[in-house]
């Protein structure tokens, strides 16, 4: 495992890599242990078998970043932007219509602003601004598993009141960011999916992944496809979920959805796999992010070397969100579920997100108004904000 520092204002946090069950992964914060927080696992979309966070370290640096974000687990902090976020109880009256963020955007029952309006949905002061140092990427495998830490693989004792830095060599300390914190993960699927795999045996692999981690079970956020997958974890597997998000993934894709999941099986096909990057940068940030993000997706063509089984790994996952469907495997979902999507979503409609909160017996839906696939980075704090009161039971957020 290679060190990598993720700069915060707070100091700094250690990133770390490697495999758990074949399954690369990035983490931040502490070591996962049996008897401190349980650790959250996220579970990425669709995009991740063309470049996962074993692939290249920049982009290992952004995931390890947007890991940082969700490292604090503290109670305290200032509300985010997007104050019009609203959230609903999928059990609201009137079929759901008639709560926040609906057509007709009236609140109604088990709304978290109740008739007063929209609630502020904020992140808290615990988000981590990030920069990761390079030192070597692909990781090297290690003998223990896929993960050490850097202070005893330099022989010296780990001090649980600082983070080792890893800069041009030197191991050097800084204060952790401030609070109580938890472990966090960014899991990737392998390379080389077998022929035909579905989201259900991604998630027969991913329980496997969380029983390695100490602890055995896990916080779990899906992130698109990665929601279809959080699904079928948290039915067949529901020993290692605590608490699951699904983040901008329904119970199904929606027609234009699987259009345009169509049109990216004939782009890979041809092995245009750029073409899909550059168009998924289009749905995920808008104005001057778009733009820095396209040019990043260049360099995908052009300096990258993606994995050879890039092609086939997003053929098999695209077939996959296409023959997903777990409108009849929602009722068996008995852990506390959030759904979090907005009203213009290109792969899913509010309908599909209602409809899978109100499938699950625990099952709760925030709603982002005006906001699609791109809400992670236009509405990060909102997302970020929800997601976090959500899995420590805060009542300021439905759950």
């Amino acid at each position: 495992m290679i060190r990598r520092t993720i700069t915060t204002g707070a100091g700094a946090l250690a990133a770390r890599s490697g495999r758990i069950r074949g399954h690369p992964y990035v983490r931040v914060g502490p070591r996962p242990s049996e008897d401190g927080h349980p650790p959250l696992v996220l579970v990425p979309g669709l995009n991740d078998a063309l470049l996962g966070v074993g692939d290249a370290w920049p982009f290992a640096r952004a995931m390890a970043g947007y890991c940082g974000r969700y490292v604090s687990v503290g109670r305290g902090g200032r509300s985010g932007p997007a104050s019009a976020e609203r959230g609903e109880r999928p059990d609201s009256t009137g079929g759901g219509d008639s709560g926040p963020g609906s057509a007709d955007g009236n609140p109604g029952p088990g709304s978290v602003g109740g008739d007063a309006g929209p609630t502020n949905v904020g992140m808290g002061a615990d988000s981590l601004p990030t920069g990761v140092d390079r030192r070597e990427w692909p990781d090297p495998p290690t003998s223990d598993g896929g993960e050490r830490s850097e202070r005893a693989a330099s022989g010296e004792a780990e001090d649980p009141g600082a983070t080792a830095v890893d800069g041009d060599g030197r191991s050097l300390l800084a204060p952790r960011p401030t609070g109580e914190r938890r472990p966090v993960f960014m899991i990737s699927r392998p390379h080389g999916l077998d022929q035909g795999a579905t989201t259900r045996k991604m998630a027969a692999d991913c329980a496997r992944v969380i029983g390695a981690i100490p602890g055995g079970a896990a916080d779990v956020v899906g992130l698109s496809m990665g929601g279809f997958v959080v699904t079928h974890l948290a039915a067949d597997h529901p020993g290692r979920v605590r608490r699951a998000v699904s983040l901008l993934g329904a119970d199904r894709l929606d027609e234009e959805g699987r259009r345009r999941i169509d049109g990216w099986i004939g782009q890979a096909a041809a092995g245009n796999l750029g073409a899909i990057y550059r168009d998924a940068c289009d749905l995920l940030a808008t104005g001057a992010r778009r733009w820095a993000m396209r040019a990043a997706a260049a360099a995908y063509d052009r300096l990258l070397d993606p994995p050879t089984t890039a092609r086939e790994d997003f053929l098999v996952s695209a077939r996959a969100c296409l023959d997903h469907d777990a409108g009849d495997r929602l009722a068996d979902v008995p852990v506390p579920t959030l759904v979090v999507g907005g009203d213009r979503d290109p792969f899913f409609s509010l309908r599909g997100f209602r409809r899978t909160a109100r499938g699950i017996p625990g099952g709760r839906f925030v709603c982002l108004p005006g906001a699609g696939h791109e809400a992670v980075i236009e509405r990060g704090p909102a997302v970020e904000g929800a997601i976090k009161r959500f899995l420590r039971g805060d009542p300021a957020i439905p759950g």
